[in-house]
């Protein structure tokens, strides 16, 4: 039974952290932010987004980017 390879995973290079290397090769939507000091972490997420592949800004999250067409991953948990 032959074995398929679907990736070869992410690969660090020296120095670098897993959450560095993470955003630069996984797909994902980087959320509009604006400092504000009411708030615990000190910033209010706004509703737009914007595509880490190509720069297209969406005004919400969806799971494949309509411009370039990336599938879109979650890294919520990691950062």
């Amino acid at each position: 039974m032959e074995k398929k390879v679907i990736g070869k995973g992410i690969r660090l290079n020296k120095g670098e952290s897993a959450l560095d290397a993470m955003k630069k090769r996984v797909p994902h939507w980087i959320h509009d932010t604006k400092k504000d000091e009411h708030y615990i972490n000190g910033v209010v997420y706004l509703p737009g987004c914007t595509c880490s592949e190509c720069g297209f800004h969406s005004s919400r999250e969806k799971d494949v980017c309509p411009h370039c067409g990336k599938s879109m991953h979650s890294l919520k948990g990691i950062y």
